[in-house]
């Protein structure tokens, strides 16, 4: 399973929406996807304003889905730097990050 950011959208000057993909590079479905963290690692004032956990849902083999989270950023910000956590099970159980 792999997650990036495919684009961004300015919802007005503080608020920017950050459209994420995940794929599913297995052969078995990723189950109850979750985006489980989303924080900025520059200590910039970065805050993510949706509320988390976020389930996005089922992603089978070879498929994708995406999904939005929106966030606070300052004007003095001029780049991003996040890291967003994203977590789904098996058809076991077996929790993957």
């Amino acid at each position: 399973m792999t997650v990036v950011c495919i684009k961004g959208t300015w919802k007005d000057h503080y608020t920017l929406t950050e459209t994420y993909k995940i794929s599913n590079i297995g052969d078995i479905g990723a189950l109850n996807a979750t985006a489980t963290a989303s924080v900025s690692t520059a200590n910039d004032g970065v805050v993510c304003l949706t509320s988390l956990p976020l389930l996005v849902g089922d992603v089978g083999p070879g498929q994708a889905i995406q999904f939005n989270l929106d966030y606070y950023v300052p004007d003095n910000v001029s780049t991003l730097h996040l890291k967003t956590t994203v977590c789904a099970q098996d058809q076991c159980g077996e929790v993957y990050f």
